[in-house]
């Protein structure tokens, strides 16, 4: 189990890297959406998830590894995020330390999401979060600002 959890960071880890680098960020979360539900959605993936955060709470390692890799991952993603704001991509007002806690906070409920309502029309769904996502960062935002003060 401590494999998986493991991995699990290095995946997060290089999707955060993506973020960072792009320049089309909606274009990125919506590839990265796409990956996230199609997976959350799985019954397999779902239900090896479910067992690792249910071990979690019998094993006091599994959660400490898992509490260790989720600090690495938000510490990651928001420095992900100061990097966009410094780029102008991302708004300067959000705080980028609870802006990643809100971003995992969303990408947690996808799989609790999938458990509970397997049958949803996945690519609405899609397409709701990425509106969602887009306005919680304010992506657009910037561009829309330059644009207008030309």
């Amino acid at each position: 189990m401590l494999c998986f959890v493991e991995l699990e960071k290095e995946v997060d880890l290089e999707l955060i890297r993506q973020f960072a680098k792009a320049n089309d960020l909606r274009a990125v979360l919506a590839a990265q959406l796409d990956a996230l539900i199609q997976q959350s959605f799985a019954p397999k993936s779902a239900r090896i998830t479910v067992e690792v955060m249910a071990e979690a709470g019998r094993n006091p390692a599994i959660l400490a590894a898992i509490q260790k890799n989720d600090g690495a991952i938000r510490a990651a993603l928001a420095e992900a995020i100061g990097q966009q704001q410094c780029a102008g991509r991302l708004p300067a007002h959000l705080a980028p330390t609870m802006a990643a806690s809100a971003l995992m906070t969303l990408f947690d409920g996808v799989l609790g999401r999938a458990l509970l309502q397997s049958d949803m029309a996945l690519d609405a769904y899609k397409s709701e979060l990425l509106t969602m996502l887009s306005g919680f960062l304010g992506i657009g935002v910037c561009n829309l600002k330059t644009l207008q003060s030309s």
